[in-house]
């Protein structure tokens, strides 16, 4: 993939779902070591076939990225949000309040392919207008397990129709917060400060 932007920190929201929760902590700790940048991760709820997980989505990937020997100081987690919007939220509250993130302006968004677009168009609502994005989308195919290419495509085909009805949402919202600029009308849930 060729990068327009050089990122200096990496946000990846989650899915809920566990397998995919892994393929993107995987995807940001390569990109992590690439560039030398610290991540995000974000997410509450995880589901692993039926079961919720003990842990917040968020957790679980940060100590996948642990396992893949990204340094715990280049790792920062936030365990409140439930959709996209409050992934980005949270995640920029998490840089406003941690004093060695405050001054970083250029994201890498690490997502799926299908979801990425609204990821990266609901980051331009909810940042200021002096962060630039770039995203980074999962690979379909892995040189650890080349096996799950059919399930990789399996899932990012059986997305699409989630993914239409979360864009009507998504823009729902937005239409809402070009006429009151309330960022609750994106996020969908009351702000505390």
């Amino acid at each position: 993939m060729i990068s327009l932007l050089m990122p200096q920190i990496l946000i990846v929201p989650g899915i809920g779902l566990y397998r995919e929760s892994r393929r993107r902590a995987i995807h940001a700790s390569q990109l992590s070591k690439k560039y030398e940048i610290p991540i995000i991760f974000s997410g509450y709820r995880l589901d692993n076939r039926m079961h919720l997980l003990e842990n917040p989505e968020s957790i679980e990937m940060y100590n996948i990225a642990l396992e893949y020997g990204i340094p715990s100081q280049n790792l920062f987690t936030e365990s409140s949000s439930v959709n996209t919007a409050q992934n980005l939220y949270f995640s920029k509250r998490v840089m406003e309040s941690t004093p060695t993130l405050q001054h970083l302006r250029e994201i890498g968004i690490v997502d799926n392919k299908i979801h990425l677009m609204r990821t990266l168009y609901t980051a331009r609502f909810i940042f200021p207008k002096n962060y630039s994005f770039e995203g980074f989308s999962l690979p379909l195919f892995s040189k650890d397990n080349p096996n799950e290419f059919i399930s990789n495509i399996a899932f990012e085909l059986a997305s699409i129709p989630f993914e239409i009805s979360s864009w009507t949402r998504t823009l729902d919202g937005l239409k809402k917060y070009e006429k009151s600029k309330n960022l609750e009308d994106i996020i969908g849930r009351k702000l505390t400060k």
